[in-house]
Order: C-alpha cells, then structure tokens, then sequence
C-alpha cells in the first residue's frame, strides 16, 4: 500500500492545502451539496469528497451510507492523483485482475462499483479525488461522467474560493453551466429541487415538484399544505425528518407514498440537507422503479423453487426466500460466496464439481437441467429438479446466471413405485422424444415382439412403425394427432406388432403427452403396451359382424351414418352431430336432402340413384351441408351400401370427412395469390419480373409493360437474359462478380452472385425495351426461397438521375473554375502588398520608430499568412475528384519521408512505416493527404519535444485501414467534429500557426474515395488519425 500511496510525497507543496481543508470544513454543507447530486443522479448508493493534507487523507463529505471498510486497503485508491489526467472509474472491482491480486479482501468487501474524479487546481496540484461507491455494478453515461467532471471542478472551485477570490466570476459561470446541465438531468429522471425558510417555513418549488404533485404552477404552497400531500401513514416519517434536519443539522433521504392533487399515489424520494437560514432538496417520482421493486419481490420471494442470481465469477448475489426457509439458513450465510461453497452443495464433493462444470457450460450460453439431490434443514438428503439459465445481455454476452431448483423427492419415490408396478404386471413401457423421433423402450417392450433391446438397438420411433401392421399404423397415426391437437386426452389403440417368428401380435398401447413446447406442440409422451394377442383370439372367434361394425361406427375418427333408400338418417355417430351440429335426435327427424347445398343435391341424388340401379358399388364426392347454426359444412363424402341375402338393399352406410378446415386454407390461398397479384399490378413505375432458377419468366407486372414496353402473357417463357439484358454487360458483370463469362445454362451463377451484393444488392444496368431502345435502371435482384426457387428482378427507370448527375458535374466544375480565378486575381494584390512593404522597410526602415518597423512586419506576416490561406483554399477546392489508376503508396511515402530528411529546419524528426499497398486512386490526392497529415505531426508538438511519426495499415475483405500516429500534443476527444471542419482551428495562431484547411482538406479526400477518417489517442501521448479506403473505390 505504501507504494501505492507514494503520490502523496511526489509534490513539495501538499502543505499548502491545509488552508483549503480548513475552508473547506467550514463550508461543508455546499460540499454535501456536490456529493449528494453525484449519489442521486448516478444512483450511486455513497458519494464522497477526500483531499489530501500532510500525507494524511481528510473526508471533507460523505452523502450516503457510511463506509463499513478501511478505503486504503483498496489498491486504486486516489490512484488518479499519481497521473491526475483523466478519472478512474470501475464499473465491477470483482473483475478487475489487480484489485483481486492485490487485495486481502476481495471476497469480504462490500464495495462494488467504485469511480474517482481527480480534484487537481489551477497549479497542477492534486488535492485529491470525487468519489463514488456501491455495492452492486454500475455504469456511468456520457451526461452523468460530464457532470461528475462538472462536480469535481465545482469541488476545486469551492476549496480556491478562500484562497483566490479573484476567480469568483469564473467559479460562479461554471456553476450555472454545472446547474443547467444539472436540470436537464433533473428533468430526464424526473427529479425536482425545493427549498423551504426555515424561519416561516415559506416553501419554493421548481417545476418538476409541481408537475410530481400534479398541481398548477401557480398553486400556493408552504411548509404545512407541503406536508399534507403526503399519505397519513408516512407523514411523520417526512416531519421527524424534516425536524432533525433543522435541530441536529442531519440531512435525509427518505421514501414515500404522496396523494397528488388528483388524488393519484405516487412513491416518491425527498432529501434535504440544511444551508443557513434554508433546508435544500431535491423530490423525485419513483412510483415505476419502487412498483417494479416490490412486484418483483414479491414474486421472487412467494415462488415454490429455489431461485437466485450468480455473477460470472459464480458468487451468489440473491436468493429467494424459499431457498434459505427450507435449508434452515440465513440469507447472510450464502449472500456474497461462491455458489458452490454454499451450505445446500456440502452433501458431497462430487455433486459440487458437477455443479461447477454446469456453471461453465451456462457461462458459455448454454442452458442445464439435471436431476441433483442437496441438503436441506438438518443436512437432510432430498432431490431437486435443477438448472442453470444464462442471462444475456443486449449483445448477447452472459452477465447473470440464475440457479433454480424444485424438490422432487415425492417425484422420485412416486417412480420406484411406478417401476415395481410395471415389474408386477408384466407391461411393456415406452418414452418417446415427438420432435426428435428418439424412444426408449423397457426388456418387456422388446419381449412381446420376440426380441432382445440389443437386437432391436437401435431405437427410435422407426422401431415401432416397422413393427405395426401397415393398417393399424394409419390408425395410430391419426389417434396420435387426434391426441396431439387436444381433441382426446389419452392415445390409446390395438394394433398387429410383426412378432420375431413370423406371426402377428396384437398389443394395446395407451399414452398420453406430458411435456408441451411454449407454441403448444407436444415434446415429450409415455405409455405402456400391453400383450393382447389371446384375448384377440378370443374376441374373434366370439365377435358377430353386428358388434364389430357397432365397434366401427361408433368408435371412427371420420363421421359414419345409416340412412334409408329415401335418405332418411337411420343411425349418425357423434362425428357426424359434430360436423353438422345436430343431435342424434334431431337428425334422424330429417334426410340428407335437407341439409345439402342445392348446388350440390342433384349431383348426390344422381349417384345414389345408380348405385340403387346397380349401375355402382358406392361412390365418392366432395359436397356441402348446411349446419344447424347456418353456415357452409364442407365435407368429403363416401357412400357404400349393405343387403341381405336376397339382394335387396338394407341401408346405405355413409362415412363423412370434415373438410371445412382445408377448404378455408384453399379459399385464403386463392385470395392471396389475387390478392400478390393486384399488388404487383398496381406499382406502374417499377418492373417486377419473377422467373424460375434458370431465368425462365414466369411473371410481371403492369409497370413492367410501363417502362420496357414488354406485354404481360407475351413474354411469359421467355428468356430474362436475352429478352431484357445486353449481351456485352452480361459479360462484363460475370467476370465482375464471378472471374469468368458464363454460359447461358449457367446464368443461375450470376443469378446467385447478383442476390448477395453490398448495399441491398442494387446496381445500375443498361436494359433492353421492346422497341429496341436502352433504359438505364437500378436493379435488384432477389432470391424466392420456396420448394420452387426462384429470382425476383426490380428494376426502376434511373435516367433522369443521370441527367441531374451530369448537371451536377457541370455545376461542379464551373465552381472549380471560378475558385482557381478568385484565388489567382487575389494573390496578385497580395503580393504587391508584400513587395511594397519589403522596399518600405528596407529603404525606409532607419527613418522609422522601432514601433512602425513592427507595424510593417506585422502587416507583412499577415499578407504572407493571406497568400497561404488562399493557397491553400484552392488546393480545397481542387480536391473531392480521385483517378482510377494504381497508386504504390509505398513509393510515394519513401519520396515524402526523403524530402522531410532533407529539410535542415525540421530539426530532429523520426519518419517510420510499414509496407504499403498499391490502391486504386490518384497520385496528387495521397502524396497531398499524407502530407498535411505529416505536416500537422510536425507543426503540433510540445516544445522541445523530438517528433516521431509511424504509419501502418492493416485490412479487411472490403476496406484498407490506414493509421498515422505521432507523439504530439493530441487532441482531445470532444473537438473530435471541429478539427475537421474548414477554417476550425483549436490554437491561436501566436500558439501554432495554420490555416484550419489541412485536416478538412484531407476528410474531403477520404469522402471523394468513400471512406472515413477520424483520431484516436496515442500512448503514452500524441494522437493517432485513421482512415479506411474501400478496395472497390
């Protein structure tokens, strides 16, 4: 530690701020001020002000809960003020190598979060630090580290006020910039500010308090009508607050439920603190974040699992209360411990390295669930149902690992009864996996069918259908759906398993699903399968054809009915009441005939009337019946009939399918595909054309008639290649994107190529019009992914943006001109002025005061700084046009690098590289870019200082990234915009001389290549500019 103290003896003159501690103490309120505006606004549970005076720490303020450990025992404690640049601020000290290396305390100490802001004055003198600490991670936005920095200088300011009341207009302006970006803060987290006369107890509230209160701006308040807004339970709280603050100078911080003026609760924060005659606060709403608190408690806490949250590192930072009840513990016996040190996980070694693997597959992303007995009270043995769910953060990052675990003890007892059940009576048992068709079956499974497992391994839900009868395994089939859509509550069926000698084994199975995915499809399903082969047996040889046809008609999955010669219904099954919404005895006072569709009824007669003939067995149609609420049945009917011995007709039997569903699908199919049809017509100004994957048309739309002239039906079948598309640009394009030309049974390649480019995959292409003539166009191509794959072209008539582009141009070069004449008539003046003043001072220059001689130089520093300006004002106007040819910036970095070394006046200058790339470009534009931008390494360094300028480059598939770093002054990161704006300049020329062209000259390159240029910070200093230029510029 002391090593890391050893800033406090690096400076001579510490001694001199015991006069602003002094001070400072006195005005300790104002600095009580700073720290609790930095705890509300950050939401940071503690807040202090430590300065440093004799090599002893002094805590000028503390706002928040008191500190409960020693701070110097934190390795970055006021680690700021050994470089007092830039603030500290850890967002988790559990993650930081240093802290946990060294630090004997790492596992016990509450803090948290912790940030420090550096209090350096005017002299460079570091006084000490803004601090914030909590026990829980924490973030710091760009608004609250600007206002922090804010706090920090209104800190330093407060502590010179004493010492130099000379700066009390500065100080004052930085605090008003301080307040106003306090309430924009204020207003962003609904946060008000009052303050009450302790004396009459007149109040003054700004307008968030109105606005929390929900009362009109000019309402009259006080201290009495203050306090009666808030709810009777928790008015003394506000008054025995209120009076400490007043009587024992204790600030508070208090929460609150408030009645507005609308008679609307709000939970809302008040605090104060006491200023002189006033008491200070600040009233903030926090009815949603206090709702979502107890709610979540609420739910966390009354939950049947064992629920908690682990950090990435494995320490349990909450738990639930169920988890601590059951075990017999305190919430302060786990809180704070690694998960698996914890008192649950002692039952043996093996269960806590199981459990630590499982931590690291969750910290990987992945999700685990697995069955772990863990002690409860008493260190009683008891199986839990566990897992281990990854939360994620929003770019997809695990932060939180959340345990959860549910007994399951009477789950485990309730299966070894189960398994000495199915031991005692000799069933088979199955599992089935519906999504992924695995199956495990038991020994008696296999043994009904003759088999061993090993003989049917292995084993999956293919196991059972080569097993069943073709017959039954439809019948199963449809059970299972039927069981799967909800329709019955168990599957349950009797069908032939091919035994291992040959014969047929009957077997009943019955299941039902017991776990369900979250879109309502079935996961998991159990079941047993019981032998039935001899009561089959029996049942054949006892059945009569009445009883197995009753079984039939009243046990099908599909509508069945009797019905006379005249069509009167005989005898319906309940899928037929279900289809047409008739009882039993309701249809049978009617006929067929007086629930078919009109349209439909003469067709059904007709055949029912040849099959009467003799002319057909049964027959088949798709009709519609009326059901009893009105609407339209669509149903698939097969009719067969049945006589007795003498061949006459006893009854027909009518079996009848529902398909209303498939009808309703076919009918919004239908209208879909109008509906994509009126679309694609009704858009005239672009051509949509779809073909098939080998470029075959196979549709358009109206706009494609529009622009190219090409009827609808006409082209259908054609080629888009040769109908549409130039032969030299189809060639071109291939080698573009393929490296090759490709022959026409292979345009699918290019098809392929032209869906996958940059920037949506739009180009420009030249097509071809009915009429012969060219249309220029912006083109997309995309892919139709359906069973039969496909192209979509989009092709939009771009020629009057070609014609505005090439005005542009025009435009463009005619500024270019007029630029390069104003510059040239300019410097002519300028140079007379110059040469003027040279022959006045040469011959004159005796006779004049030594005060006129500097009022010539200086007139001549300024025309000669105009002609520079003006120079370099045409070099901008010149540049934003690149070439195409290849440019070796190697070479070209070797000739600038030789003609610095040779310019005596640079002094000492170190010019580095790596090697280059050959680009495509313009020879002037990168010679002129590297060059201001070594230029601008040279002229920006501290005095003395020896310059060193390195310029390396890596790349990607689409960019080149080139870096050009120097060890200057740098910059810092706000001016990050201005330093590329034209005639900006951060120094005054009596600092650094320049126009405020060069960087602006250089982005202007960049954006005529299609690229991007900014800075970074060099280390240890100095700045480092980047720009990327794209390899298809």
């Amino acid at each position: 530690m002391e090593e890391q103290r050893s800033f406090l003896n690096k400076h001579e003159g510490l001694e001199q701020t015991n006069s602003h501690f002094i001070s400072g103490a006195k005005k300790s309120k104002d600095y009580d001020f700073i720290t609790s505006t930095a705890a509300q606004v950050c939401n940071i549970n503690t807040s202090l002000i430590c300065l440093i005076a004799n090599n002893d720490e002094f805590i000028l303020s503390l706002y928040g809960e008191k500190l409960n450990e020693t701070l110097k025992n934190i390795p970055f404690y006021l680690q700021t003020l050994d470089e007092p640049i830039d603030p500290l601020v850890i967002e988790d000290v559990r993650r930081e190598q240093d802290f946990t290396k060294q630090s004997n305390t790492s596992k016990d100490t509450t803090i948290v979060f912790y940030a420090e802001f550096p209090l350096v004055n005017n002299d460079g003198l570091p006084l000490g630090a803004l601090i914030l600490i909590d026990d829980k991670p924490n973030k710091i936005n760009d608004k609250q580290y600007e206002l922090l920095e804010g706090l920090s200088n209104q800190t330093i300011k407060l502590i010179e006020l004493s010492k130099n009341q000379v700066k009390l207009e500065l100080a004052n302006q930085q605090l008003i910039s301080n307040n106003k970006l306090l309430q924009e803060i204020q207003q962003t987290n609904q946060i008000g500010v009052w303050e009450m006369i302790i004396a009459t107890g007149e109040t003054t509230w700004s307008d968030m308090v109105y606005e929390i209160h929900e009362l009109p701006l000019n309402f009259d308040h006080n201290k009495a009508k203050g306090i009666e807004f808030y709810h009777p339970k928790h008015r003394p709280i506000v008054i025995e607050a209120l009076t400490n603050c007043i009587e024992k100078n204790e600030p508070f911080d208090v929460n609150c439920i408030l009645i507005t003026a609308k008679n609307n609760q709000k939970w809302v924060r008040s605090t104060g603190w006491k200023a002189e005659d006033k008491v200070i606060g600040s009233f903030q709403d926090i009815t949603e974040i206090k709702e979502n608190e107890l709610k979540f408690k609420g739910i966390f806490n009354s939950s049947f699992s064992f629920i908690g949250f682990l950090n990435r590192d494995g320490v349990l930072l909450d738990v639930n209360n169920t988890a601590v009840d059951v075990a017999g513990i305190k919430h302060s016996d786990v809180i704070g411990k690694y998960f698996w040190d914890c008192y649950w996980w002692q039952i043996s070694k093996e269960t806590r390295v199981e459990l630590k693997a499982n931590f690291k597959k969750a910290l990987s992303g992945e999700s685990v669930s697995y069955e772990v007995a863990v002690w409860v009270a008493n260190k009683t043995p008891t199986t839990i149902l566990f897992s281990l769910k990854p939360i994620f953060d929003e770019k997809g990052n695990v932060i939180y690992v959340i345990p959860e675990g549910r007994i399951i003890q009477d789950l485990v007892y309730a299966r070894r009864k189960f398994k000495s059940v199915i031991k005692g009576t000799d069933i088979g048992t199955w599992e089935w996996n519906i999504q992924t068709g695995d199956t495990i079956f038991n020994n008696r499974w296999a043994e009904i069918v003759g088999y061993t497992l090993d003989e049917l391994a292995p084993v999956n839900i293919e196991t059972w259908n080569k097993l069943v009868h073709p017959e039954d395994l439809k019948k199963s089939n449809k059970l299972l759906q039927e069981c799967f859509e909800g329709k019955t509550d168990y599957y349950e069926v009797e069908v032939r398993m091919k035994h291992k000698s040959g014969n047929w084994a009957w077997v009943y199975s019955r299941g039902n699903v017991f776990e369900w995915k979250e879109d309502g499809s079935p996961l998991m399903m159990f079941g047993i399968h019981q032998e039935i082969t001899e009561r089959k047996r029996n049942e054949e040889a006892l059945r009569i054809s009445e009883e197995a046809f009753r079984g039939n008609f009243e046990n099908a999955a599909i509508g069945m009915a009797l019905l006379d010669k005249e069509g009167r219904w005989l005898k319906v099954n309940d899928e037929v009441c279900k289809i047409v919404g008739y009882t039993r005895e309701e249809l049978i006072k009617l006929t067929f005939q007086d629930i078919t569709h009109p349209d439909d009824l003469d067709i059904d007669v007709s055949l029912l009337t040849e099959m009467i003939e003799g002319k057909r067995n049964h027959y088949q149609m798709e009709k519609r019946y009326f059901h009893k609420d009105g609407h339209t049945v669509y149903i698939l009917l097969s009719v067969s009939m049945v006589k007795d011995a003498e061949d006459n007709i006893l009854y027909f039997i009518s079996q009848i399918v529902d398909l209303s569903k498939r009808k309703e699908a076919e009918l919004k199919l239908t209208a879909l595909l109008a509906e994509n049809k009126a679309v694609m017509d009704s858009t005239t100004k672009v051509a949509l054309i779809s073909t098939d994957k080998d470029g075959i048309i196979k549709s358009n739309n109206i706009g494609t008639e529009k622009l190219l002239g090409f009827e609808g039906d006409k082209v259908i079948g054609e080629s888009i290649r040769d109908l549409i598309f130039l032969e030299s640009e189809w060639e071109i394009v291939s080698k573009q994107l393929l490296g090759h030309k490709i022959e026409e049974k292979n345009d699918y390649k290019l098809f392929n190529a032209l869906t996958h480019l940059e920037d949506e995959g739009f180009r420009e292409w030249t097509l071809k019009k009915s009429n012969g003539t060219l249309l220029p166009v912006i083109l997309s191509v995309s892919e139709i992914k359906t069973d039969n794959k496909g192209y979509l072209f989009t092709a939009s008539d771009i020629s009057h943006i070609l014609t505005m582009q090439r005005e542009l141009e025009q435009k463009n070069e005619e500024l270019e001109q007029f630029a390069h004449v104003a510059a040239h008539d300019l410097k002519e003046p300028l140079r007379g002025i110059t040469t003027y003043l040279s022959i006045l001072l040469k011959r004159h220059g005796d006779e004049l005061s030594d005060k006129a001689n500097n009022y010539i130089e200086n007139a001549t520093n300024n025309a000669t700084r105009m002609k520079d300006l003006i120079s370099d004002i045409l070099d901008f106007s010149k540049t934003g046009s690149v070439g195409s040819e290849e440019v070796d910036l190697d070479n070209i970095l070797n000739l600038i690098f030789e003609n610095y070394q040779k310019d005596e006046t640079l002094g000492s200058i170190k010019l580095s590289k790596t090697k280059l790339p050959k680009v495509k470009g313009d020879v002037s534009t990168f010679i002129q870019l590297f060059t201001n931008l070594i230029d601008n390494a040279i002229k920006y360094q501290p005095e003395g200082n020896n310059v060193e300028v390195d310029i390396y480059f890596s790349e990607n598939e689409g960019v080149y990234k080139f870096s050009v770093a120097d060890n200057g002054i740098g910059i810092e990161p706000r001016h990050e915009k201005r330093v590329f704006e034209i005639f900006k300049r951060l120094h005054s020329n009596s600092q650094y001389t320049g126009t405020g062209i060069g960087l602006a000259t250089c982005k202007k390159i960049i954006s005529a290549y299609g690229g991007k240029i900014w800075f970074e910070p060099n280390k240890p200093q100095g700045t480092i500019f980047i720009f990327t230029i794209p390899k298809t510029s």
